[in-house]
């Protein structure tokens, strides 16, 4: 089920334009359908209470209500592809009005896992470089690289598979 909506946040009362290139009730539906596949795979996710903005292109979606429901929806695009909630909750920052704290001790949660490797691969993180291993946790922000002649699989919570080779 996807209903589009410009009355959220009282914009069709006023008359105002959003800024939202799209508005998209959850509603609970186990499918989100989004026309533009390029913010599902492409985009970065934010959580505004219980919204969930997708931007990609300087353009922004915004589903309200996403997080609304104890089970979240699959955002799906045209061609039948999607993310699942618990891979779209893993790709989720929670917005803050810019205010952050330090990590300290406590690790994000990984959106993935290192299921394969054959030679050897890093992954950076903000500059920090480590050697990645079988079964070791990849996080949402994480540039992966493989070494010369090297393999690397990685198994999103999604149970998608990511390959890459030298």
């Amino acid at each position: 089920m996807r209903v589009t909506e410009i009355e959220a946040a009282g914009a069709a009362e006023t008359g105002q334009d959003t800024g939202f290139k799209e508005i998209i009730r959850a509603d609970g539906a186990s499918d989100v359908f989004v026309d533009a596949p390029e913010f599902i795979f492409r985009g970065d996710y934010q959580r505004t209470g219980t919204d969930l903005v997708i931007e990609y292109g300087g353009d922004q979606i915004l589903i309200v209500n996403y997080f609304g429901f104890e089970k979240l929806s699959n955002i799906s695009a045209p061609n039948g592809a999607y993310l699942s909630g618990s891979a779209v909750s893993a790709l989720t920052v929670e917005a803050f009005d810019g205010q952050y704290a330090q990590l300290g001790g406590a690790a994000a949660n990984p959106i993935g896992t290192v299921i394969k490797l054959e030679g050897s691969a890093t992954s950076t993180t903000g500059g920090d470089e480590r050697t990645l291993a079988i079964g070791e946790p990849v996080y949402q922000g994480d540039v992966v690289a493989t070494g010369p002649g090297s393999k690397l699989g990685i198994k999103f919570i999604d149970e998608t598979v990511f390959s890459l080779s030298a």
